[in-house]
């Protein structure tokens, strides 16, 4: 079987569990690595694997370029999980991990004739051309915080008050919402598994055009739940979200 270990040359930064029931792949926003979803991953029952993926060109991985478009980070996480997906898998992105999670469901049911048992998509718009402006890459530092203050939550403290560490993390998230802005699809794909539709009741952009969008696409049926919180309400109700769609994983026949 092929390699499965920690080389910074895959997003999947754990060991293979041969007992796990199912995997849980997880994958971040926009400028986040697999840290973003630590809450989460560890809201994973003992019986299932939770598996954080590491985008390119953060944390343990920022020697490798940042990829410049949804489809390359798919790409990516696609070439990497061929070997955990015998056994049943299920994936949950947020954000724009929402989207790339959307495109690794095309290309591993292309590449494997493997689907997962569940989709989950966390606080995402739909993979449809986008409705207004984008262009947030192309905004000057402050402008940039100051749109993602507006329109995402904002950044966290702890990157505003250390100036080295934000311009590192500054040109992760223009890379990443170039990628975002070049997602335009114009006809995509029904999801043809299970899926389930979360977003934070205080988020402006989870509103119901994103969740019909996503509804369109729900071949197999699908369920719309909102948790506590914003856009990246996730990280405060992880268990809930985590317990939700564990439990929607089941239902769904794993």
């Amino acid at each position: 079987m092929a390699d499965r270990g920690r080389s910074d040359r895959t997003p999947i930064r754990v060991d293979y569990d041969p007992d796990a029931e199912v995997t849980v792949f997880l994958l971040p926003p926009a400028g986040a690595g697999a840290t973003f979803m630590r809450a989460v991953t560890q809201a994973v029952p003992a019986t299932y694997q939770g598996v954080a993926l590491m985008p390119p060109g953060r944390e343990a991985r920022a020697r490798i370029p940042l990829p410049t478009t949804i489809e390359a980070h798919a790409d990516e996480i696609v070439d990497a999980i061929g070997p955990w997906i015998g056994r049943p898998w299920a994936v949950l992105g947020h954000s724009m991990g929402a989207l790339v999670a959307y495109e690794v469901i095309q290309r591993a049911e292309a590449a494997y004739g493997v689907a997962p048992v569940a989709f989950g998509v966390s606080g995402a718009r739909p993979p449809k051309p986008l409705s207004g402006p984008g262009g947030l890459h192309l905004l000057d530092d402050d402008a940039l915080i100051e749109a993602i203050s507006t329109r995402y939550g904002g950044i966290p403290d702890v990157l505003r008050d250390q100036p080295a560490l934000l311009a590192h993390y500054l040109p992760i998230l223009r890379a990443d919402f170039a990628a975002l802005d070049a997602y335009r699809p114009e006809a995509p794909a029904s999801v043809t598994v299970p899926m389930t539709i979360i977003g934070g009741s205080d988020d402006a952009r989870f509103g119901e055009a994103a969740v019909a969008g996503w509804r369109s696409l729900a071949a197999a049926g699908c369920v719309v739940r909102r948790y506590p919180g914003g856009h990246h309400y996730i990280q405060a109700e992880a268990k809930s979200v985590m317990d939700d769609f564990v439990r929607f994983i089941r239902q769904a026949g794993a």
